[in-house]
């Protein structure tokens, strides 16, 4: 799965995908709403990471990829 984050007006934003290839819409729900503490853990760890570290866009691409990779 892959998830798109982006910079808004107002901070970011993560795009997770709701269907992908001939996964229905309802696993791929079923799937997130098993894995969302994962994923919040995941989200928390970056953000304490962003708050003691200075970094880059890219560099918070890539904490949040490793990070949710994990928590698969």
């Amino acid at each position: 799965m892959q998830v798109t984050v982006k910079q808004t007006d107002g901070g970011w934003k993560v795009e997770i995908p709701v269907q992908i290839g001939d996964r229905h819409v309802r696993d791929t729900v079923e799937a997130l709403r098993k894995n969302a503490t994962n994923y919040r853990n995941a989200l928390r760890e970056i953000k304490q990471n962003l708050k003691n570290n200075a970094t880059t866009k890219e560099d918070f691409e890539h904490e949040l990829k490793v990070a949710l990779e994990k928590s698969n």
